[in-house]
């Protein structure tokens, strides 16, 4: 039976979940936060400068200490994160449930438009359906996104907030942030829901979305946002399980399949389409496509097609796949990375 969960002023904490929903929670989120992908991450909002990687983002200010050849977070930026999980509880987490308020932008949209109460779905879920799935990775990335949101807000700028430079796209007057998730104004929290949407990507590989369906209240198809301005991708079956047994399996070794990338068969989606599409986790998250937009603009990153085609050569090579091989066979899982099956030849 459903347990209708307790409200606080428009939130709800872990501790109005029942035991067997918190606890598979608790363990991905502690598992998470563990990884060194995790720890760089929430240490680069403390120290207030994103790093800039080989696969940067967007093209650094010239006066970025990059230029200089850093290459990791400043010391105190890590004391500080290893404080601040000294004295984290999860107590501290609490999800939003506020009915969405549209900005002007999206009023002149004239949508219908609704919330989706994600800790209530997680609690009406069991734990062994198909969608406890979904539910505890949308959890998850939530937790998350709150524990970048907190440290932004805590950071206030971050240790070196005098060297900021906003990005050439950035609207939120700050470094973190994805550029389709900067509507700061209409967030929960502001400019610091940025900082969590950043957060996400960083360290789950993109911002988790849902294919809502007509009724913009569903649990469809698991798709991740990633950037620099790509096609958002569809998670494959494999992709999810290997995310659960890594968060909740105690006997689990090996490299943590974080941050997760677009495999073969993933379905690929451009922004607007799909918001068009009802692929979204909530409604205020992202501006609709404008009035005067006329077309799609497919903007497929080289490093994603020179990704594709490194695999697609290796399983050719490897007898995996056929050398000219079928659409069938094309889309097919390649290896067993991340979880993937075997295939069987």
């Amino acid at each position: 039976m459903d347990q209708a969960l307790k409200q606080n002023n428009d939130v709800v904490s872990l501790n109005d979940l029942s035991a067997d929903h918190v606890d598979p929670l608790k363990s991905t989120v502690e598992r998470i936060l563990a990884t060194p992908v995790a720890r760089q991450t929430f240490a680069q909002i403390i120290d207030g400068l994103p790093l800039y990687e080989e696969r940067r983002e967007y093209p650094p200010p010239a006066t970025h200490p990059l230029v200089d050849g850093r290459r990791d977070v400043c010391p105190e930026a890590y004391q500080a994160l290893d404080t601040f999980r000294d004295n984290f509880s999860f107590d501290m987490l609490h999800f939003d449930t506020k009915p969405f308020s549209p900005s002007p932008s999206y009023a002149s949209s004239r949508r219908n438009l609704t919330c989706v109460k994600k800790a209530q779905a997680y609690q009406n879920t069991a734990v062994d359906s198909d969608n406890f799935t979904k539910h505890l990775l949308e959890m998850t990335a939530l937790a998350l996104h709150n524990i970048g949101a907190d440290l932004f807000l805590r950071a206030d700028g971050g240790l070196h907030q005098h060297k900021q430079e906003p990005g050439p796209y950035c609207q939120s007057a700050s470094l973190f942030y994805h550029e389709r998730y900067q509507e700061w104004t209409q967030y929960p929290q502001g400019a610091a829901d940025c900082a969590g949407y950043w957060a996400e990507v960083k360290i789950l590989g993109g911002v988790v979305v849902f294919n809502r369906g007509e009724s913009n209240l569903e649990y469809g198809r698991v798709y991740l946002h990633p950037f620099p301005r790509a096609l958002l991708f569809s998670l494959m079956p494999f992709q999810l399980a290997a995310f659960v047994d890594f968060g909740t399996n105690p006997q689990r070794e090996g490299h943590p399949p974080l941050p997760m990338k677009p495999k073969l068969g993933a379905d690929r989606v451009e922004n607007f389409d799909s918001l068009d599409r009802h692929i979204f986790r909530d409604q205020y998250e992202r501006l609709p496509r404008p009035q005067d937009y006329r077309f799609s603009c497919y903007t497929r990153s080289l490093d994603d097609d020179l990704e594709f085609l490194a695999e697609l050569r290796e399983a050719m090579n490897s007898g995996l796949l056929p050398s000219a091989p079928k659409s069938s066979d094309l889309f097919a899982p390649l290896d067993d990375e991340d979880g993937a099956p075997p295939r069987q030849l």
